[in-house]
């Protein structure tokens, strides 16, 4: 058996999730598009993080985690946006809104299921 917290998995990409969903709603752009600037979006997140880490020993942890959640997201986004996206294209036709899709997802079904 796994020594895994799994409550805590779903706290996080909970997290990751509203994160992605508050990004793509507060955001003009409708998608990546293209590899390029889902790479430029991560890296800028990444490098936002390393910002917080060279703080050591002063680093904030709500801020590290802050940081890390957004890059998880966008993490997502990049997925979401690039490598599913017909799949997307097809699901969105289908239901309102980013909010519900992310959270019809298998991940999410699973999460709550625990």
């Amino acid at each position: 058996m796994s020594n895994l917290d799994l409550k805590r998995i779903y706290n996080i990409s909970t997290a990751i999730g509203d994160e992605f969903v508050r990004a793509v709603e507060e955001h003009r752009y409708p998608y990546f598009n293209s590899y390029h600037e889902g790479y430029a979006v991560i890296k800028e997140e990444l490098d936002e993080l390393w910002e917080e880490v060279k703080k050591y020993p002063n680093q904030d942890n709500k801020n590290l985690k802050k940081e890390a959640i957004q890059i998880g997201a966008m993490a997502l986004r990049f997925v979401y946006d690039l490598l599913d996206r017909k799949e997307h294209e097809e699901i969105h036709k289908k239901q309102k809104g980013l909010g519900s899709i992310l959270r019809e997802s298998l991940l999410f079904r699973f999460c709550a299921a625990l």
